[in-house]
This record gives structure tokens, sequence and C-alpha cells, in this order.
């Protein structure tokens, strides 16, 4: 693998900084890194050097949508997952971030659009306290004819006079 004198540099730096002691040479392969290096790694730097030294630059095994999205920066929230898979922990880290602060955003819309739904609610409200019993009832508009039926039937109303039934 053709390294970088940046790549040197990061890992030099990485090694010193998270594992201690002197830096071994850059491995080749993930798997020469025991569990917590690896993990050290994924969060050092965004997980950009993570992403430089074993991000897979053939997209063999990727799921076809993967890489469509991929090449096209098109990216989902299940992408994530492959992503890491493939060795893009820095970009897998950016969505993560991503899909965060567009889940805030919408949790902050909701909680604007309700906080003016209980807003205009409470204002009716008052509105509504502040008639008199005859304005209420004139509010109300008139009764459906269901309904006037189905009282006169239960207290026993024809519409006649008394003298008349």
């Amino acid at each position: 693998m053709n390294y970088t004198a940046q790549d040197a540099e990061d890992w030099s730096r990485f090694w010193r900084s998270e594992v201690g002691g002197t830096p071994p040479a850059i491995p080749t392969d993930e798997r020469q890194l025991n569990i917590t290096q690896k993990e050290q790694l994924r969060g050092w730097d965004s997980g950009k050097l993570h992403q430089r030294l074993f991000a897979s630059r053939k997209p063999e095994g990727m799921p076809a949508e993967t890489y469509r999205n991929h090449l096209t920066g098109a990216y989902v929230p299940e992408d994530i997952p492959v992503l890491r898979q493939f060795g893009f922990e820095a970009k897998a880290q950016e969505l993560e971030a991503q899909v965060r602060e567009a889940e805030r955003i919408i949790m902050e819309n909701k909680i604007a659009e309700s906080a003016q739904r209980n807003a205009e609610n409470e204002k009716r409200l008052a509105a509504w306290q502040k008639l008199t019993p005859q304005q209420k009832l004139a509010a109300a508009g008139p009764l459906p004819p269901e309904v006037i039926a189905r009282n006169r039937a239960q207290f026993g109303l024809t519409g006649k006079p008394s003298w008349e039934q």
C-alpha cells in the first residue's frame, strides 16, 4: 500500500497519544491491531486516519446501492454500517453526525409546532371563557336535526301543544 508522509505522521501521532511508546510500522490490515487499538483509531481524528489506512479502494462486495451513493455522495442512513465495514470510518462518523443533527432539527420543529398549537388553543380557550352563556350558545350554532330528534324522543316532545296531544 502506498502511504503518504501525512499518513506516517498521523500514524505516529495517533500511536504516541493513544497507545504510547514507539509506533510500529503502519499496519496494512486492520486485523493487525487489537480491538482496543481499532476502536481508538476509529475515534481518533474523527476516523480520518482509519479511513485513509483501511478504506477499501475497490468496491468488491459493497452493495450496489451503497457504492452508487458513495460515488455520488448521496448517502442514506442505511449506508453507515456498510461504509464502516469497508473501512470508510470518517464518512460513517460524518453521516452519523448528520443524522443526529437532522433528528435534532426535526424534534425542534415538532416542539415549535406543538408550542404554536398550544398557544392557539390557549388563545381560543381564553376567548371562549370571556363569553357569556348566551354568547356561547349563539356561537355554538343550531343543533343538528339528529340531535333535535333524539332529544324530542328522549323527553317525549311532539312539537304539539299539550291540549292537542
